[in-house]
């Protein structure tokens, strides 16, 4: 069950997923890379895991999460550990290089001088200076007299500050730098490297949209808080596991402590590469959140809809047609509500929607970027109406009456308010089904029902499922909104047309 097999298109299946067992389960299976496999013998000759479905479009949908869970247990399985990585930096060091070591260690802790009896045992000498200080912090026992001075509270303040700095020069000293250059000293004049500085480097090299920046500068901020200190140099793993245990045993859910762990650590690995940090101390250490059944998240149903959209009927403003475009368009919220007015338009005889990237609408993926026909139904409703009414400025936006946040987006108050009318003036309560994604959720099955080709669904709901290489080719349904609104078409509407409003529109 390779990629060549899965690549041939039996099934339709992702790369290296094939059906396992008498119940014909869709799973991805690949061959551990022979470093992996010979750092860690007990993993076995594959990695395998269920895609829990014999649906093939289903599969598709869970296939990238379980491929990249495999590239970075490849990466992290493959990688020399901390400590071979300190036996291949202390072989490459010369003799007097490894006694410049121990020396500044020394002077850090104000210790006698002495070379250790065998050079390349300087790292565990480090250590071992370590231990002792912290024995004299506990009590003093196994001290050498020149640290006892069990009657001076400022010796005792004045070690502990320099076992702390000390520790944090420890762990930069476990791993290769750029040059040795027979400065050792150069260590303690070192600046921390603060959240917001990382964050920084990070955003002008990754540009990452708006959304995703401020998930991950809160994740880092939200790090520095617990561990009491600003400076990411200085966090071990230890501190990531003490992070996440208090997070978790403080009834903080598993996915909300994932996504805080795996957004630092995605920065890290960004600041690893680019020679910021020696190590990713959050690598593998994200708490796997776990799923009801094989989704959480439940459409809305004929009822639900047509309750939803008769409300909005009684509505005015943006949240008069934010329910009916979630309806029949599929699209993310945070898609719709940044919307500007000329984003709505017609080519060649059929009106769009043109979801594309803008400074404060940067998109999920690449692939999000689309034309999308706005249905029959929609217009019929007298959307066009409404659009008319606006102010004429095509970069105005489309619903000037959402109000914007201190970042200049519409997405978090929108969802906010309408989340509330949602749930408290529609009634509709049930916690499986979201305000505005379980409209996505009811598209999908729609289209389904519908039998609509794969490739035009991923257009209207601007997915990111590569089914074959020649979805890549060409300008593909998301720049054909006329043959994509044939297929759209095909979705029934919840409610009966409203009366009068198709000419209305039409004016």
């Amino acid at each position: 069950m390779g990629a060549k097999r899965a690549a041939s298109g039996n099934g339709g299946w992702p790369p290296y997923v094939g059906p396992i067992g008498a119940a014909k389960t869709l799973t991805y299976k690949r061959r551990w890379p022979t470093e992996a496999r010979k750092r860690h013998p007990n993993l076995g000759e594959f990695f395998q895991r269920s895609l829990k479905t014999t649906d093939a479009r289903t599969a598709w949908d869970r296939y990238s999460g379980v491929d990249q869970e495999f590239q970075r247990l490849c990466n992290e399985y493959s990688t020399a550990t901390p400590r071979e990585q300190q036996e291949a930096w202390l072989a490459a060091l010369t003799d007097q290089e490894r006694a410049e070591v121990v020396a500044y260690v020394r002077r850090r802790l104000q210790l006698p001088a002495a070379q250790p009896t065998d050079p390349h045992d300087a790292l565990d000498r480090l250590i071992a200076d370590l231990e002792l200080t912290a024995k004299y912090l506990a009590g003093h026992q196994g001290v050498p007299v020149q640290l006892r001075n069990p009657h001076s509270d400022s010796i005792r303040q004045n070690l502990t500050q320099r076992m702390a700095n000390f520790a944090a020069d420890l762990r930069a000293l476990k791993f290769p730098w750029d040059s040795l250059g027979g400065t050792l000293d150069s260590l303690e004049g070192a600046k921390p490297l603060t959240a917001e500085k990382l964050m920084e480097a990070w955003v002008t090299e990754a540009r990452p949209a708006a959304a995703t920046q401020k998930k991950y500068g809160g994740a880092l901020r939200r790090i520095t808080q617990f561990l009491g200190f600003d400076d990411f140099r200085r966090i071990t793993v230890e501190d990531v596991v003490r992070f996440k245990r208090a997070r978790l045993d403080a009834g903080i859910s598993a996915g909300t402590v994932a996504d805080d762990v795996g957004g630092a650590g995605a920065v890290c690995a960004w600041a690893v590469t680019n020679r910021l940090l020696p190590s990713n101390p959050f690598a593998g250490l994200a708490p796997r959140a776990t799923r009801q059944g094989l989704d959480s998240r439940e459409p809305f149903d004929d009822a639900d809809a047509a309750k939803l959209l008769t409300a909005a009927r009684q509505e005015t403003g943006w949240l008069r047609w934010l329910p009916w475009l979630l309806a029949f368009t599929g699209a993310r919220i945070s898609e719709l509500v940044e919307l500007r007015r000329g984003d709505v338009r017609q080519i060649d005889g059929t009106w769009v929607l043109d979801i594309r990237p803008t400074a404060t609408r940067q998109g999920k993926n690449e692939t999000f970027q689309r034309k999308l026909p706005l249905h029959p139904a929609v217009i019929s409703e007298g959307f066009l109406i409404y659009l008319a009414s606006l102010p004429s400025d095509p970069q105005g936006p489309l619903f000037p009456s959402i109000p914007v946040d201190p970042s200049g987006s519409r997405v978090s108050p929108a969802t906010t308010r309408h989340g509330e009318w949602v749930r408290d003036k529609v009634g509709i309560t049930d916690p499986r089904k979201a305000p505005a994604h379980s409209w996505r959720h009811r598209m999908e099955d729609e289209l389904r029902k519908a039998m609509v080709p794969d490739e035009v669904v991923d257009a209207i709901t601007g997915r990111h499922n590569p089914r074959n290489a020649g979805a890549r080719y060409g300008k593909g349904y998301r720049m054909m909104p006329a043959a994509v609104l044939k297929e759209l078409e095909k979705v029934p509407s919840p409610v009966s047309t409203k009366p009068n409003s198709t000419a209305s529109a039409a004016s």
